[in-house]
Parts: C-alpha cells; sequence; structure tokens
C-alpha cells in the first residue's frame, strides 16, 4: 500500500497475499521503506512508533543512521535483525 491502512480482514488478506507472493532474490533496499515509515506523519493524537524489521546486513549504516537523525522527530524507532 502506498499509506497505512486499517486492518480490516479485507486489507490484511490483500498484505497477506502480497507477502505470500514475495520471493527473496538479492540484498534488502533498507532506505526508501524506512524514509517512508519515518515521513509519513502520526494521526492526530497518537506517537508513531516504527518497528523495522530485517534478515539482510546492514551495509549503509551511515547513510541510514543519517538518515534517521534526520527524520525520526518525536517518533520511536525500534529494530529487530533476524
Amino acid at each position: 500500500f502506498d499509506a497505512a491502512q486499517p486492518a480490516t480482514p479485507a486489507f490484511v488478506q490483500r498484505a497477506q497475499a502480497f507477502v505470500a507472493g514475495l520471493r527473496a532474490d538479492g540484498g534488502t533496499e533498507m532506505a526508501a521503506p524506512l524514509h517512508a515509515a519515518l515521513t509519513t506523519p502520526a494521526a492526530e493524537g497518537y506517537l508513531k512508533q516504527v518497528v523495522f524489521i530485517t534478515d539482510g546486513s546492514v551495509g549503509n549504516e551511515a547513510a541510514l543512521f543519517e538518515l534517521i537523525h534526520q527524520h525520526l522527530g518525536d517518533a520511536r524507532l525500534f529494530t529487530v535483525g533476524i
């Protein structure tokens, strides 16, 4: 999706179908999705929390830290490496 969607059964089903069709094929592009998550405003009255999960090694750590530094603001960022 281009933006956050409610977790209705229809949206969950579409998301699960999308994920089921993915095939791992190389490196993990982290900058673009992290930028999208950090620059999308939180809903009024809510604190933005981003959970970033990856199974890949981070190759451009310095650039990602700079992106986080520029766009984190009041958001909370949780990183998980699997």
